[in-house]
């Protein structure tokens, strides 16, 4: 009799640890999953920041009514370098800045507002786009590199954010351009 509680609690011992170990994979699997499908930001500034923007910008805003809101427009080349974007890209420096919010005319979309999300802790930026006349975001959250690519062509410096790959089987995305500005010749 003895021998076989014996045998028996060796055999519930090996199930409960095959238990831990499977619900541990299982768990830390999901875990890996959630932090990269969710945002490393706060995800309630910005749910604040749509909800305002929908109050506040009328669906039929044209790229001059954001100016006058104090959206900088990079749709056109850009005269010099953005100074404001450039140390809001520098991983290096600490601006205190979170959110960076540039306008852009697309021709799909009308005017879009770039809302730039910053994290020095994880090294990256994340873009939303929203549509103005929409008034809603286009693939919210994608992930770009903290250090922007330049390439001069013609005088002219493009400042492009390159995607991030946060996981294996994510599709494949394109880096996208910031702005250009006129380069010190």
């Amino acid at each position: 009799m003895k021998s076989e509680n014996k045998s028996m609690r060796g055999y519930v011992a090996v199930l409960v640890v095959f238990v831990v170990v499977v619900v541990g994979i299982f768990g830390y699997r999901g875990y890996i999953h959630y932090r990269e499908t969710h945002p490393v930001w706060p995800s309630g500034e910005l749910g604040d920041l749509w909800e305002e923007l929908g109050e506040t910008l009328p669906r039929d805003a044209t790229m001059e009514q954001l100016e006058e809101r104090g959206y900088r427009d990079v749709t056109q080349i850009q005269p010099e370098e953005l100074q404001e974007v450039s140390e809001f890209l520098d991983p290096t420096k600490e601006t205190g800045k979170r959110l960076l919010i540039l306008s852009k005319d697309t021709e799909e979309e009308g005017p879009v507002l770039l809302v730039l999300q910053r994290s020095l802790r994880e090294n990256l930026v994340a873009l939303d786009t929203y549509v103005v006349q929409d008034q809603g975001v286009l693939n919210p959250g994608t992930k770009y590199e903290m250090k922007s690519e330049t390439v001069e062509e013609d005088g002219v410096t493009q400042v492009w954010l390159r995607w991030h790959r946060i996981w294996s089987d994510e599709p494949e995305q394109e880096d996208y351009l910031l702005y250009s500005y006129r380069s010190a010749q």
